[in-house]
């Protein structure tokens, strides 16, 4: 009752600043199916005699004081600064370099927030009724949908390069507000522990070894260091998976897709998104094909999107430093795959509970979905191969 008077009060706001009066507004509760571990979803329509119906989605903070005691980063004022401040900036970036609707990032649109602790709301366009629909996170993407991904990925990044130039201020001011030491003992001991347990337990006898060999070196400063970013820097989005992005196809069979949930935005690596999306969005029949056109693919629409905001690759971040990089971060994606595909791959009735008392020991995965056991031994036989697991 307490959600839906102040939700219902949000909502009534936005109608008026959308200049809907004697409007009938329906309030639908949703189900993430797993996919949500962090908010409460709805739908809305707000609807006006003589005006188009407002189709909104709302997302209403479900983490209690419990888990905030350990989880330091606040996820929805982060996700409110991306809707409404850094995408005004961006878009005067592509607006000033006068880039086609093609060439610029595709946010949805955002119509407001309540930021109070414990009642963060942010309301958006409900995308799924102009036909845009989840990925099927129990299957691999396909080709077209990475590639589609991976180049609205490299306008992000791009633009993440052209913010840190043309406004200073407001990166630093992002990187002093919003970039905490969020991963704290607590979180390795009751989520990053448990998950590498359940994922050993999973891994064939053959190779059981060498992946608790390298999980066992992988403590608290291991992660931060695989966070921090090393001879590029960008606003990374940090959590991109296919859960976290919307797709639709056009007319012509060519993909339309809109990034989703900026929560865990973080200054880092442009390859730790580009390795989160290939290890918790693929299976090794996948990357068995695609893996080098991926890399290259992302490293093309990366410098092509750079050069349209005047950025010079050669200068700011060669072929060089990018394969640099990746293999520097490689570890990242085996890292990910034992901790997040974990969650990825958990049927819905299975899922973390998400509601106000829950904290952090409730990401302690012990049980694993069915997929996960083939999903995550193709990430092992790709390390094995990689060279990074050893005997």
């Amino acid at each position: 009752m307490d959600i839906d008077v102040k939700l219902r009060g949000l909502l009534h706001n936005v109608a008026k600043e959308q200049n809907l009066h004697n409007y009938d507004l329906k309030v639908t509760p949703i189900s993430s199916e797993g996919a949500s571990f962090t908010s409460f979803l709805y739908t809305a329509t707000i609807s006006s005699a003589n005006n188009a119906d407002l189709n909104l989605f709302i997302k209403v903070a479900s983490m209690g004081a419990k888990i905030r005691e350990d989880v330091t980063l606040n996820i929805y004022n982060i996700e409110h600064f991306v809707y409404s401040d850094l995408k005004k900036s961006y878009r005067e970036l592509e607006e000033s370099h006068q880039l086609p609707k093609t060439f610029r990032f595709n946010f949805p649109e955002y119509y407001g927030a309540n930021t109070i602790l414990l009642e963060e709301t942010l309301v958006l366009e409900n995308l799924t009724v102009k036909g845009f629909v989840g990925h099927d996170r129990f299957k691999s993407i396909d080709w077209q949908y990475a590639s589609t991904t991976i180049t609205e990925l490299a306008k992000f990044h791009a633009l993440s390069i052209a913010y840190q130039r043309n406004y200073p201020d407001k990166f630093r001011h992002f990187t002093e507000a919003y970039t905490s030491d969020w991963i704290n003992e607590n979180s390795v001991a009751t989520i990053w522990k448990t998950a590498f347990e359940t994922s050993i337990a999973v891994v064939r006898d053959e190779n059981k070894a060498k992946v608790k060999r390298f999980l066992d070196k992988i403590d608290l400063a291991a992660i931060k260091k695989l966070y921090k970013p090393l001879r590029c820097k960008v606003l990374a989005h940090t959590d991109f998976r296919p859960s976290n992005l919307m797709h639709r196809t056009r007319d012509d069979g060519s993909l339309e897709v809109v990034v989703v949930d900026f929560q865990t935005l973080q200054v880092g690596c442009p390859v730790l998104d580009l390795l989160y999306l290939i290890f918790t969005g693929t299976d090794k029949e996948f990357r068995d094909r695609y893996y080098q056109r991926v890399v290259d693919h992302y490293y093309t629409q990366l410098s092509e999107a750079m050069k349209r905001l005047s950025l010079n690759p050669k200068e700011i971040y060669t072929r060089e430093d990018f394969d640099f990089e990746l293999n520097e971060k490689l570890p990242f994606g085996l890292v990910i795959a034992a901790f997040t595909l974990l969650l990825v791959t958990l049927e819905p009735e299975n899922a973390p509970q998400v509601d106000k008392d829950m904290d952090l020991s409730s990401f302690a995965v012990r049980k694993t979905g069915a997929l996960f056991p083939e999903r995550m031994n193709g990430v092992v036989d790709d390390y094995v191969k990689w060279g990074v697991l050893i005997d």
